[in-house]
């Protein structure tokens, strides 16, 4: 495999492993990314996603038609 096509079945593997991207940033980016989810109260239960919701090309929400309620 190569290109692109062995990048997802690469990335559908880490799920099955129990990785996430995360796991693959280097220290100082992890480090970062750390801030990020600390500032944004995403480490907070309950607050960590909005599924379904994706902001819209115009910066509002809109609601995915292939995520379930």
């Amino acid at each position: 495999m190569t290109g692109w096509f062995a990048h997802t079945c690469t990335h559908e593997y880490d799920h099955l492993d129990g990785y996430l991207f995360v796991n693959r940033l280097k220290e100082c980016d992890a480090r970062r990314w750390m801030k990020v989810v600390k500032r944004e109260g995403w480490n907070t239960p309950g607050n960590s996603s909005l599924r379904g919701v994706a902001p819209g090309a115009l910066g509002g929400r809109r609601r995915s038609s292939l995520i379930g309620p």
